[in-house]
């Protein structure tokens, strides 16, 4: 797959898994809605199938993974 912003799935994986660490970097610093709190919240639990979509979906999915496993280590690489 090729977007504007990667040319690879692996770099759409990287590409999602710092987007995905920034949202929830902000959501720490930041007080939204319930409901988007809860969205991001319950998306590791829909990112799984996010696969069905096919190589974009495997993509989002495991960034979205990346990201989590980044983020209960600890590591930020998106903090200032």
């Amino acid at each position: 797959m090729t977007t504007e912003r990667t040319s690879s799935a692996e770099e759409e994986v990287a590409y999602k898994a710092r987007t995905t660490l920034g949202i929830y970097q902000a959501l720490r610093y930041a007080r939204p809605t319930p409901w988007i709190r809860a969205f991001y919240g319950l998306l590791p639990l829909f990112a799984p199938l996010l696969t069905l979509a096919g190589e974009e979906g495997r993509a989002w999915s495991r960034g979205v993974m990346r990201a989590l496993g980044m983020r209960f280590a600890g590591h930020y690489p998106t903090k200032f």
